[in-house]
């Protein structure tokens, strides 16, 4: 549960930097999101602006 109410706070802050017209460019986390070959749905947000 706890990492549940990590994810809901990274998705707050997200929302919050991409609303706001005064973030600098790079500030906003990125969310990374996709479905895997059953199906199954898989999201993360991270800093980083380019993922290996």
């Amino acid at each position: 549960m706890k990492d549940f109410h990590s994810l809901i706070d990274a998705s707050q802050t997200t929302l919050e930097a991409l609303e706001s017209s005064a973030a600098p460019t790079g500030s906003a986390p990125t969310l990374v999101y996709w479905k895997d070959e059953a199906g199954e749905e898989h999201s993360f947000v991270t800093e980083k602006l380019r993922l290996a």
